[in-house]
């Protein structure tokens, strides 16, 4: 049985049947069962002599098109689609192709558009209009600024292969839902918008997959909201994730070989959850978590965050306006926004306090509160920031002795150390303010 593929051009004059398929004569019929096909495209199995005739067809009434050969939809005609559609490619061979126009293909309010197979290049973007919907399912490159732009729905599924070699797979404005999975490659992964204060803000949920960014993965605006559930999400050379919206971090491994992994603007709003997953930053001088907007909601509650960089890295950095420049401790506001999680690091934050201008090691604070931290190195810390072996057992001092679910400070070789919840005490006034 032959694989269902796809091959499409949006964006033309007229569709042009190319190498691959039969051009028939008048009164064409199918041929069921049959790996050649009589007609250039069916509707519901209704054939049709050309493709053009087909897709002008399935536009005005919707329907399931299926294309048997290549196809081109020259370039410079906007194409609307009014109906439920689904365009899908007959053959292995079969390419689709979304020419360059002004406009591109637009999917008008109350309808859908569902594109499956395994050769689809876009050239234009593809646009979703507020109360509409685009499927995914198929192999597709993009050399669109916008592969996507959207203020409705968006589905790629978990079969599909995303590769766009200019900006943003996805742009989210106002009223948009998208649904990400699958391997995905790009610049930009989703960028989102706000354009239309009438509509709600755009919401996208990773809810799995594999996603390579060359740039920011995600750049969350203001009201806007990223949920990632799942999947492995890197970026080469930028963050994962900057946000002025709400972030919220459930599962997955997300990682940065370049920047600061996750970071918060310094928005006057916005929140941050983390209730799983791993977060890792890879590259000297650069920290897991970048926390720099103190107008913000913190809830730490899970998950894993380490820095793999020089022996400096920690694995949380909070920036200068996140302190009290009359104390020169953490604002009031924010103590104890940290309440649980595995933080793999010699320091578990770097605090630069505004009032002196120096660092803090929080580690020293947080042992002297009964939290043992797990090195990257295989060290604990101890006492005043002192090392010892691996060899060794080790503990925080006995009237410290932690009372709820810490990293086990006698074995600290053992992966149940590295991987445990911290769930966290008051810290004291140098440092982190990370309370249970």
């Amino acid at each position: 049985m032959k694989k269902t593929l796809m091959s499409i051009v949006l964006g033309a004059a007229a569709m042009v049947l190319m190498v691959g398929g039969v051009k028939a004569a008048d009164g064409c019929t199918l041929a069921p069962g049959t790996d050649e096909n009589t007609c250039g495209a069916s509707v519901d199995g209704e054939g049709f002599t050309t493709a053009g005739d087909a897709l002008d067809y399935a536009i005005d009434n919707g329907g399931e098109l299926t294309f048997y050969g290549s196809y081109t939809l020259a370039n410079g005609v906007d194409k609307e689609i009014t109906k439920n559609v689904s365009i899908i490619m007959y053959d292995e061979n079969d390419t689709l192709t979304v020419g360059a126009s002004s406009k591109g293909v637009i999917v008008k309010t109350g309808a859908s558009l569902t594109l499956k197979g395994e050769k689809i290049s876009v050239a234009t973007p593809i646009k979703v209009e507020n109360g509409a919907s685009l499927t995914i399912d198929g192999k597709v490159t993009s050399t669109a600024s916008n592969m996507i732009e959207t203020n409705g729905d968006v589905t790629i599924t978990s079969a599909s292969e995303i590769t766009a070699t200019s900006k943003n797979v996805v742009y989210a404005n106002s009223g948009a839902a998208v649904s990400l999975n699958g391997t995905i490659k790009a610049q930009n992964i989703a960028t989102f918008g706000n354009s239309d204060a009438l509509l709600s803000p755009a919401v996208v949920t990773v809810s799995g997959g594999t996603i390579e960014a060359s740039g920011i993965a995600f750049s969350v605006a203001n009201d806007a909201s990223l949920t990632i559930e799942g999947g492995n999400i890197k970026a080469t050379k930028q963050a994962v994730l900057i946000t002025d919206g709400n972030a919220t971090i459930n599962g997955g491994t997300i990682v940065s070989t370049g920047e600061h992994t996750v970071q918060t603007n310094t928005a006057n709003k916005g929140s941050l959850k983390i209730n799983g997953g791993t977060i890792i930053a890879t590259a000297d001088g650069k920290y897991a978590l970048y926390l720099n907007n103190d107008k913000a909601t913190y809830a730490l509650t899970g998950g894993t965050v380490e820095s793999k960089g020089n022996d400096d890295a920690a694995a949380i950095l909070l920036g200068s306006n996140m302190i009290d420049t009359n104390t020169g401790e953490l604002k009031a506001s924010l103590q104890g926004i940290i309440t649980g999680g595995s933080y793999l690091n010699k320091i578990v934050g770097v605090v630069k306090n505004a009032k002196t201008g120096k660092n803090y090691d929080a580690s020293t604070q947080l042992v002297k509160a009964g939290v043992a931290i797990e090195t990257k190195d295989g060290y604990k810390v101890v006492g005043e920031g002192s090392q010892a072996n691996t060899n060794e057992q080790t503990t925080a001092p006995e009237s410290q002795e932690p009372t709820g679910n810490t990293a086990d400070a006698k074995n600290p070789g053992t992966s149940d150390n590295f991987m445990s919840l911290i769930s966290m005490v008051t810290a004291s006034a140098a440092g982190l303010f990370i309370t249970s």
